[in-house]
C-alpha cells in the first residue's frame, strides 16, 4: 500500500548489452546472427542480424545504420564488407536485418561488424567484430554417409499385459499367485507392477490392484508352513497408479513366493480379481524371479498368463524381442600432409553422440543433436576442431547412445499394440563430415563411410534417458580416439541410409551451466548413503569413489526422501532413473553416466565397501542454454525464493522441448504447460532461439486434420491420439504470438501462420455453431485444480471451470491471435475474417455462457478469469463479473482454486480489475494452496500439485506428482509485469509495439512491500525498474534502452503537480503527458534518466484496493 504523504521518483536510463555509452553517443553493441552469439553452423540462408545502441543522452535514438561483412578479419579491420556493404541505410531498425550481400559459401566464417548514426546524424563509432559460420545448407554438401554398428532386427514380442486372476462376486474371496525360484535363495524385497491393458480402455494404471494382501515365503510348494514377510491385510492399500510399490523386509531364504490376495479389486459391480503386470523378487539389486515358474490360484487368458508375471517386460503393449545392445563405438584414422589452419566438424546421430579427437572431447553440447521427428528431421551441430588437430596422424572417435530414437519414451505404454523402446528405431545411426584446411592451401574432407570401424566393447553397456546407465570402467579403452590404437579387433562399419532432412541446430545446445557439491550426506540405512544437493535440479551427478574391482556402484535419482530419511521413488512411476557402474579397481574413480539426464535432489549411492567422502557428489546441472534474461528481488523473502524457483524449474523443463517433468517416464514437450508459461520463460530466459526450434516440432506433429498435437516432438501417431486438446493445442498458436510481442519476429509468425488456419478449421469444422463441444479428445481441461485437491474440510467440487466454457474461450482467443498475425502478415482479408470470427465466436459464448447478472457458468475462479482475460465478456457485464471472481475467490476464503491454464489469468484479472490487493494475498499466501506452502515444506522448484505434499497427511497420488514441473510458476509473469511493471503489451495501450519498441512501465506496489528491483534483457536492451518505499517516498528507478520509448504510469494524487528533477513536467522535451488514468498520470517517456516527484497525499490506498 502506498503511505500517505507520498513522493514518486522516476529514474529512466539507456544501456545496452552492460557496455556504457560514451556521453551523447549512441553506441552498437551485442551483436547476434539468427539469435545467437557467433554461431557456428548457420543453417539459414539468408541469416539475420541484430545489435542494440546505447546511449547516455536522453530520448537518443538510431537515424541509420551500416552494416559490413567480410570473409577476412583483416578487411574488415580496414572497414572494408567485401560480401555486404548496406551503406548507410536510414532505418532506426536493429532487429532482422536481413542479409542480402553476395552468395554465402558453405562452411565459410564471416566477419560483421555495424555502426549507426543518432537522432543527429552523428555517426557512431564501429562495433566490435562478431562472426556467424555457415552450415551445410543442402544435403548433397555432406558427401558422408549415415552408418551403423550392425545388429539383428529385433522380432517383435507377444502381446502382454502380466497377470490377471478369474473374476469372482464376492471381493474377499482368496487369490493367490506363487513364483517358484528354483531352489533356495536369499532375498530382502518384492516389487509389485501395476497392471495397465493396452488393450483397454479408457487407460487405466493400476489396473485391478490388490487391495489387500500379503508376502508369504516357504520351502513347500503347498505352504504348509510359511513365513509372511510383507502384510497389508489390516487396510485397504492405496492404488499405486503407475507407480511400482516395492516392499522390503529383513533377508529371507526360501524357494517358493507367494502373494497371498485377501481382498481383490472391482471391475464393475459384482465382478472382483486382481491384476500385476510384473512381480520381482530381489536379492539386492537382482530381480530373481525372472523366467521363473508360476503357479497361480487361477489365471484368464488372452494377453494374460502366469508366466507374463516374470518375463521382465515392466510395461504392457507388443514390445520389441531381444536385449537393449550396448553403446558402439566407431574410430577413424587419418593423416593431414600440412598443419591445418581450420577444421570444422559437422555431426550428427540417430540417437545420441560423443565425439573425440586426439584424445580430447569435442565441444561442450549434451544429448545431442536433440530431440525432433526423426522420421522428418534431425539436427546436426558444427564445432571448430582446429585445436584439436596436427600435421601427421589423427583419429576421430564416437561413441552412441540410445536417446530418444532408440531408447524408451514416456507414455509410449498406453499405445495400443505399441513399442516399449526404439520408438523410431532400433539402431543408433552416425554421420560426419569434417572439413579441413591446411597451411600450405590444401583442403580433405573426413567422412563417414565403410572406411570406419566400430565395436560394442566399451564401457556403456547399457544406457537409457528414463532407466539410466550401467557403465563398466573395465571396459574403458584408453587411446581410442587416438592414432595407432589397436582397433584390429573392430569390425567395419556397415552404410545404410535415412530418409529426413539435416538441419543445423537453430538454438542453444544443452550444456553444463552450474555444479552444485552436496550440502549434506546421511546413512539411512547400513551401506546406503543419501547425498543432498539442497536442491532439486536435472542433470546427472559426477561422483568420485573407490572400490575393489567388480565391485558394482548402483546410483539412484530422487526428488523427495520419505519420512524415514530413505529416498522416495514412488512418483517416478516407470522410470527408474537407476546408473550403475562397476569398478576397474584402480585408485580413485570418476563416475558421470552418459546419455542420460534425471530429475534429483537426492543422490542414493549404495553397494561400495566403505562410507564415501563427504564431497563425493556433485551435482552438474544442464539444460538448453537459453540465456538468462531476467531477475527480480523485492523485500518480502518467500517471493524472491519464488522466482528462484521458478527459474529452477524452467532450467529443469528445457531440454530441447519444453518438458512438463524432468523425472517420471513422461518427460514430453506438453503443449499446455509451455502455452500458459511463455511469458515467464521470456522474462527468465531469452527463449527466441528455442522457440524457433521447437514451433518446427509443432507444425512437424501436426495431425493432417489439423489438430495440434498434446505435446511435440510427438512419436505416438498425432492422426490417431494425443492431439486436438483445448488450452493444449492452441499453443501452437499462442507460443508464436507471444514470441512476436517480445522478439518482433515477422518470419516466425510466417512459417506458423498456416498451421495456426489449419487448427482453426478443425475446431470450426466440429463445431459449426461455434461453442467447442466436439473434437476435444483427452481433453484434460483446468488441468490439476482445485477439485483435485486431496484436504480435510476442502470443497470436492467448485474449482473446476466447465470444459466447455473452457474450450470456447481458448478457440475464441487463438482465433483473435491469428486475425492479429494476418494483419501483421500484411493479409488484410484474411485478418478482416478472422477479426469477424472471433466477434462471432465471442457473442456465441455469451449466449451459451454468461447470464443477464453477469454469471459465467460454473460460476468459478477460473472460468471468470479466462473470460475476462480473452476479452468474452460484454461491456456492460463486466463489472458484475469482476464482482463474481472476487466473490468465488473469497468463498475459497481466500485461496485459489484454479488449476495451470486459470491461475495466471486469474492474478492478472484481479490485478487489471482493482483487486491488486487479493491478487498480492493471493500470491503471499502460506496456506494450502498456494505458492507459499510449498516452499514452507523446503520446496526448490515449483510443485506439479498444489498438495504434492501435505504435513500430517504425506504425498499426494504417486502416478501424477512432480515436484519440478513449471505451470503453476506461470505466476512468474505477474512478478515481472506487476510487482517490477515491465510490460511488452499492455490493456488499454493498443500503440505498443513488438520486441519493445513501445512498451509499458506500470509496477503497483502493495502486499506490504517496501521495495522490488526487476531486470529483464529485452531483444533491445535491458530494462530495469527498482521501486522502494522510505519516509513516505516512493522512489522508482527505471533504465529504458536508446531507440525505444516506454509508456509510463504514475499514480498520483495531484497530476498537475508532477515534477521532473524538480522541473515541471511541462518543460522536459523528452516527456509528452497523456492523460489521467485510474489515479495515475500517463506519460509518454523516451530514453534517458529521469526522476519524477508526485504528491500522493493518501491516494495510494484508494487507487490500489
Amino acid at each position: 500500500m502506498f503511505s500517505p504523504n507520498l513522493q514518486v521518483l522516476v529514474c529512466i536510463s539507456a544501456l545496452t548489452g552492460g557496455v556504457p555509452a560514451a556521453p551523447g553517443a549512441l553506441q552498437p553493441g551485442f551483436l547476434r546472427c539468427e539469435y545467437l552469439v557467433d554461431p557456428i553452423g548457420v543453417g539459414v540462408a539468408p541469416p539475420r542480424f541484430y545489435w542494440t545502441v546505447a546511449s547516455n543522452e536522453r530520448g537518443q535514438r538510431q537515424s541509420a545504420y551500416q552494416v559490413l561483412v567480410s570473409t577476412s578479419a583483416a578487411l574488415l579491420d580496414q572497414d572494408q564488407g567485401e560480401r555486404w556493404d548496406t551503406g548507410r541505410v536510414e532505418s532506426d531498425e536493429t532487429l532482422h536485418v536481413t542479409y542480402q550481400g553476395k552468395p554465402l559459401a558453405p562452411e565459410t566464417t564471416y566477419y560483421w561488424k555495424v555502426r549507426v548514426w543518432d537522432r543527429s546524424g552523428n555517426p557512431s563509432e564501429w562495433s566490435k567484430t562478431a562472426t556467424f559460420t555457415m552450415g551445410l545448407p543442402n544435403q548433397a554438401d555432406w558427401q558422408a554417409k549415415w552408418i551403423e554398428a550392425p545388429r539383428e532386427a529385433p522380432e517383435p514380442l507377444p502381446k502382454h499385459n502380466g497377470f490377471h486372476t478369474q473374476f469372482v462376486e464376492d471381493r474377499d474371496t482368496p487369490k493367490w499367485v506363487t513364483i517358484d525360484l528354483g531352489a533356495q535363495r536369499p532375498f530382502d524385497k518384492v516389487q509389485l507392477h501395476p497392471a495397465r491393458p493396452y488393450d483397454y480402455t479408457p487407460d487405466t494404471p493400476g489396473y485391478l490392484f490388490p487391495v489387500r494382501f500379503r508376502v508369504d515365503v516357504s520351502d513347500k510348494e503347498n505352504f504348509e508352513v510359511f513365513q509372511t514377510v510383507v502384510d497389508k491385510t489390516g487396510s485397504d492399500f492405496p492404488n499405486p497408479g503407475e507407480s511400482a510399490p516395492v516392499f522390503e523386509f529383513g533377508p529371507a531364504t526360501a524357494r517358493y513366493v507367494r502373494l497371498y490376495v485377501t481382498r481383490l479389486a472391482q471391475h464393475d459391480p459384482g465382478n472382483h480379481a486382481f491384476a500385476l503386470t510384473q512381480m520381482q523378487v530381489f536379492d539386492g539389486n537382482e530381480n530373481i524371479a525372472r523366467n521363473m515358474r508360476v503357479i497361480a490360484s487361477d489365471s484368464v487368458g488372452g494377453t494374460w498368463s502366469p508366466e507374463a508375471l516374470v518375463n521382465g517386460r515392466t510395461e504392457p503393449g507388443a514390445g520389441r524381442q531381444g536385449e537393449r545392445h550396448a553403446a558402439p563405438v566407431f574410430r577413424k584414422e587419418f593423416e593431414l600432409a600440412a598443419k591445418p589452419v581450420r577444421a570444422l566438424l559437422h555431426i550428427s546421430a540417430l540417437g545420441l553422440c560423443e565425439a573425440e579427437m586426439n584424445g580430447q572431447h569435442v565441444g561442450d553440447h549434451i544429448l545431442a543433436p536433440e530431440w525432433t521427428d526423426y522420421h522428418t528431421r534431425v539436427q546436426y551441430q558444427t564445432y571448430d576442431v582446429t585445436p584439436l588437430l596436427k600435421e601427421g596422424e589423427n583419429a576421430i572417435g564416437v561413441t552412441l547412445g540410445d536417446g530418444w530414437y532408440a531408447g524408451r519414451i514416456g507414455l509410449a505404454n498406453v499405445v495400443p499394440d505399441g513399442l516399449t523402446w526404439g520408438i523410431y528405431g532400433v539402431n543408433p545411426k552416425l554421420i560426419a563430415r569434417l572439413h579441413i584446411e591446411c597451411a600450405d592451401g590444401s583442403q580433405a574432407a573426413i567422412i563417414t563411410d565403410d572406411t570406419w570401424r566400430w565395436t560394442r566393447n566399451g564401457p556403456v553397456r547399457a544406457n537409457d534417458i528414463l532407466d539410466g546407465v550401467a557403465y563398466d570402467a573395465r571396459n574403458e579403452m584408453p587411446g581410442f580416439s587416438r592414432p595407432g590404437f589397436d582397433d584390429s579387433g573392430w569390425e567395419a562399419a556397415r552404410v545404410t541410409t535415412h530418409d529426413a532432412v539435416l538441419a543445423a541446430q537453430p538454438n542453444e545446445p544443452i550444456r553444463v551451466t552450474k555444479e552444485l557439491p552436496a550440502v549434506a550426506a546421511t546413512e539411512p540405512k547400513p551401506g546406503v548413503y543419501i547425498f543432498d544437493l539442497g536442491q532439486n535440479m536435472v542433470g546427472r551427478p559426477r561422483i568420485t569413489a573407490q572400490a575393489p574391482e567388480a565391485t558394482v556402484m548402483t546410483v539412484r535419482h530422487g526428488e523427495m526422501l520419505n519420512p524415514d530419511g530413505t529416498l522416495y521413488v514412488d512418483n517416478l512411476r516407470g522410470a527408474p532413473q537407476v546408473d550403475t557402474y562397476t569398478f576397474r579397481g584402480e585408485g580413485p574413480e570418476v563416475f558421470e553416466p552418459p546419455f542420460t539426464y534425471h530429475g534429483f535432489r537426492y543422490v542414493e549411492l549404495s553397494g561400495l565397501p566403505e562410507r564415501p567422502a563427504e564431497n563425493a557428489v556433485l551435482g552438474r546441472v544442464f539444460h538448453s542454454d537459453a540465456p538468462v534474461a531476467g531477475s527480480f528481488q523485492c523485500s518480502e523473502p518467500m517471493l524472491n525464493k519464488l522466482a528462484e524457483n521458478i527459474l529452477w524449474t524452467q532450467r529443469a523443463n528445457l531440454m530441447s522441448s519444453p518438458t512438463d517433468c524432468p523425472q517420471r517416464d513422461e518427460r514430453l514437450g506438453w503443449m499446455g504447460d509451455i502455452q500458459v508459461f511463455a511469458q515467464t520463460a521470456v522474462f527468465n530466459m531469452d527463449m527466441a532461439g528455442f522457440f524457433t526450434k521447437w514451433l518446427q516440432d509443432v507444425r512437424d506433429a501436426q495431425a493432417l486434420d489439423g489438430r495440434f498435437p498434446d505435446f511435440a516432438p510427438h512419436p505416438f501417431g498425432p492422426n490417431e491420439r494425443f492431439s486436438g486438446v483445448p488450452a493444449w493445442g492452441d499453443a501452437g498458436v499462442f507460443v508464436p504470438w507471444h514470441a512476436y510481442e517480445n522478439y518482433g519476429d515477422v518470419r516466425m509468425l510466417g512459417e506458423q501462420y498456416e498451421a495456426a488456419k489449419r487448427w482453426l478449421a478443425y475446431i470450426r469444422g466440429m463445431n459449426p455453431d461455434l461453442i467447442w463441444r466436439n473434437g476435444r479428445h483427452n481433453d484434460y481441461g483446468d488441468w490439476l485444480n482445485g477439485d483435485t485437491l486431496i484436504l480435510e474440510d476442502w470443497p470436492k467440487t467448485g474449482g473446476e471451470v466447465p470444459k466447455e466454457v473452457m474450450a470456447t474461450a481458448f478457440f475464441a482467443r487463438s482465433t483473435q491471435f491469428v486475425s492479429r498475425m494476418a494483419e501483421v502478415l500484411g493479409n488484410d482479408t484474411e485478418a478482416q475474417e478472422y477479426r469477424k470470427l472471433a466477434d462471432d465466436i465471442r457473442a456465441a459464448f455469451q449466449r451459451e455462457f454468461i447470464d443477464a447478472e453477469g454469471r459465467i457458468t460454473g460460476d468459478t475462479q477460473a472460468g471468470y478469469a479466462l473470460a475476462l482475460h480473452f476479452g468474452l465478456v460484454p461491456e456492460e457485464l463486466h463489472d458484475a463479473a469482476v464482482a463474481h471472481m472476487v466473490e468465488a475467490v473469497r468463498r475459497y476464503d481466500g485461496r485459489i482454486s484454479t488449476g495451470i491454464q486459470s491461475t495466471i489469468r486469474l492474478m492478472m484479472q484481479l490485478t487489471c480489475n482493482g483487486h491488486v490487493d487479493l491478487a498480492y494475498k493471493l500470491a503471499l499466501n502460506r496456506e494450502i494452496p498456494s505458492w507459499g506452502y510449498a516452499i514452507g515444506q523446503g520446496a526448490t522448484t515449483i510443485w506439479e500439485r498444489w498438495d504434492g505434499y501435505v504435513e500430517g497427511r504425506g504425498f499426494q497420488n504417486p502416478g501424477m506428482n512432480s515436484f519440478n514441473h513449471w505451470a503453476l510458476g506461470a505466476v512468474g509473469e505477474w512478478l515481472f509485469r506487476v510487482v517490477g511493471g515491465i510490460n511488452p503489451a499492455y490493456p488499454g495501450e493498443p500503440e505498443c509495439l513488438p520486441a519493445y519498441k513501445r512498451f509499458v512501465i506500470y509496477p503497483r506496489p502493495g502486499g506490504g512491500l517496501t521495495w522490488a528491483t526487476t531486470e529483464f534483457r529485452s531483444i533491445r536492451g535491458p530494462i530495469r525498474t527498482a521501486w522502494r518505499i522510505e519516509n513516505d517516498t516512493l522512489t522508482l528507478e527505471v533504465s529504458i534502452p536508446a531507440n525505444t520509448t516506454a509508456i509510463v504510469y504514475v499514480p498520483t494524487k495531484d497530476p498537475a503537480g508532477v515534477t521532473e528533477s524538480g522541473q515541471p513536467v511541462a518543460n522536459i522535451k523528452t516527456i509528452t503527458p497523456l492523460r489521467d488514468e485510474d489515479g495515475c498520470v500517463v506519460y509518454e517517456v523516451r530514453s534517458g534518466e529521469y526522476v519524477f516527484e508526485a504528491d500522493f497525499g493518501n491516494f495510494g490506498d484508494t487507487i490500489l484496493n
